[in-house]
């Protein structure tokens, strides 16, 4: 065996969001430490999240943007390291950040890139070793506590962080290797499944809507009862549907499917009745695809028309009584064909993960094995869309290497 050892204050395993901040805020206590990836590449879901811009944070930021079964948990990790920390931290090391309409907070470049150029430059500023390509096949007791085998190489540390991620995007490494390691130690994981991924539908007259977006209300029901209602843009792709409060409202769809009557109900217009009455007074001789036109566009209207298989000429006020009622059923109230969501392969985050019952809470230690850590996606927290996600990285990341710092004493 290569024995090629050498003693670390911390090993952090996974240099996405969450392991690079962790790695980082460890180095600055001046603790040793050793950041590993399995890819040759690091930071890929920063390179591509925001469209590629990276939401880095949001100005408000609550338990409440978050799913969780231990919300008083996350809480307390994001009071530790609130945003207006993550955007003094970003202007230090030269990323600054500047705020939009809805509180998302973007680099001033607009790219995500700078992002992790800069985070990779303060790792590298403060002796952090990051080793690429370097997956960790073992983790066992060793000499110091934790001994991390990559391959036949072995690193011996007194402390080590799972920052790997859940299983969304799989490509970039999020491969769930984090809980095998943490199954090892007695861990269990609340049931996962992805989050943030877009919905697919059954093939119908929608498909030929790929690309059309439209202002919609949605409704998520659960047994016969809204559970959640999205005002949001919805984009109309060729496997289903996406756009913003479809990825938020997908984990809901995705979990509480199995054992309810689950229905999302999609208003494209509010008050249709009242509509089609002002517009016959302003155009009565127009026609009812006219009147459409006034709201969606024309791609979309089209598609309407066809599928109540309603004649485009017929003028609003000729429309038929039992066509007016399917018109208006049809916009204020249309129940989406959601067959599936597209999955782990285009999900932003995964839902679920490692239970908060078995880490103490201030530090994001294991309860089973003293000196082993998490933070990140991998433990049982999954934010809506608007930069809570990197937020609840870069927050428990800084916990957890503050836990670390007092644990190595």
């Amino acid at each position: 065996m290569n024995k090629d050892i050498k003693q670390w204050d911390c090993i952090v395993i996974g240099a996405g969001a969450a392991g690079l901040m962790a790695s980082i805020e460890l180095a600055e206590y001046g603790r040793s430490t050793l950041l590993l990836d399995s890819q040759k590449q690091v930071g890929a879901k920063i390179l591509m999240s925001g469209g590629t811009r990276c939401n880095v944070t949001n100005r408000a930021v609550t338990e409440k943007d978050y799913c969780s079964e231990h919300p008083k948990v996350v809480r307390n990790i994001l009071r530790f390291f609130p945003p207006e920390e993550t955007i003094t931290f970003f202007k230090k090391i030269d990323v600054p950040l500047i705020e939009e309409k809805k509180g998302q907070c973007y680099p001033k470049t607009q790219r995500a890139k700078t992002v992790l150029e800069g985070l990779l430059k303060k790792v590298k500023d403060v002796g952090v070793i990051l080793k690429t390509e370097n997956k960790v096949t073992k983790i066992s007791k060793g000499s110091l506590g934790y001994a991390v085998y990559v391959g036949n190489t072995m690193y011996d540390s007194k402390s080590v962080i799972i920052a790997t991620g859940g299983l969304s995007y799989p490509n970039t490494g999020s491969d769930g290797s984090g809980y095998k390691i943490a199954k090892k130690y007695a861990h269990t994981t609340v049931a996962t499944s992805p989050a943030l991924t877009p919905l697919r539908m059954n093939k119908n007259i929608w498909t030929s809507l790929m690309g059309v977006s439209v202002k919609t209300t949605l409704t998520l029901r659960v047994d016969g009862k809204k559970h959640l209602e999205k005002e949001t843009d919805l984009l109309f792709t060729h496997f289903g549907v996406s756009g913003l409060g479809v990825l938020d409202l997908s984990r809901h769809w995705l979990r509480k499917r199995g054992d309810h009557a689950v229905v999302l109900n999609a208003c494209f217009l509010k008050g249709v009745q009242e509509a089609l009455d002002v517009f016959v007074v302003k155009y009565p001789k127009k026609n009812i695809k006219s009147f459409l036109n006034e709201y969606f566009p024309q791609r979309f209207s089209t598609a309407v028309l066809t599928y109540l298989d309603l004649e485009s000429s017929i003028s609003v006020l000729q429309l038929a009584k039992i066509n007016r009622k399917k018109l208006i059923a049809f916009l204020e109230a249309y129940e989406l064909p959601i067959t599936g969501a597209v999955g782990y392969g285009k999900a932003e985050v995964t839902a679920g993960g490692i239970s908060f019952k078995e880490v103490h809470s201030k530090t994001l230690e294991s309860k089973h094995s003293p000196g082993l850590f998490f933070c990140g996606e991998i433990l049982d927290v999954d934010g809506r869309i608007g930069g809570f996600n990197f937020q609840w990285a870069w927050a428990s990341g800084v916990v957890a290497a503050k836990g670390v710092d007092s644990y190595v004493g």
